[in-house]
């Protein structure tokens, strides 16, 4: 592969990792919206929507990146831990969500990246 290509597949990690975030969860709320048809509760939906983002972040950085895909899906989950974490303390400090809520919303979205990496992990050959 040509330098200046792998080059940029590097540097283009984190926003594929945070695109595929961004779109997981839009259609993933939008889909479960539309076909809802009122038979789930707003909870459900949200907590496939935080799921599908944090698998996604994982899985679309990672998809990018030219090697060590396994070590890159570690470190994508471990920086999506800490930023979800760090979003859900400030959500909190500024008491701009239930607590419950956005600790359940949280942890959904961290076992989502939890699953993808583990995913990853297992099945390197496929990416």
């Amino acid at each position: 592969m040509n330098k200046v290509v792998k080059t940029l597949k590097w540097i283009s990690i984190i926003p594929a990792a945070l695109l595929g975030m961004f779109v997981g969860y839009l259609f993933s709320f939008i889909f479960s919206s539309i076909f809802n048809f009122g038979m789930a509760p707003a909870w459900i939906i949200k907590l496939t929507s935080n799921f599908v983002s944090g698998a996604l972040f994982v899985l679309s950085g990672t998809f990018i990146a030219p090697s060590a895909k396994k070590i890159v899906s570690v470190v994508l989950c471990t920086l999506y831990i800490v930023i979800a974490i760090i979003s859900a303390f400030f959500a909190l400090y500024n008491k701009n969500e239930n607590m419950l809520e956005c600790i359940f919303y949280t942890v959904c979205s961290i076992v989502g990246s939890i699953v993808s990496t583990c995913y990853i992990y297992t099945n390197n050959e496929e990416l």
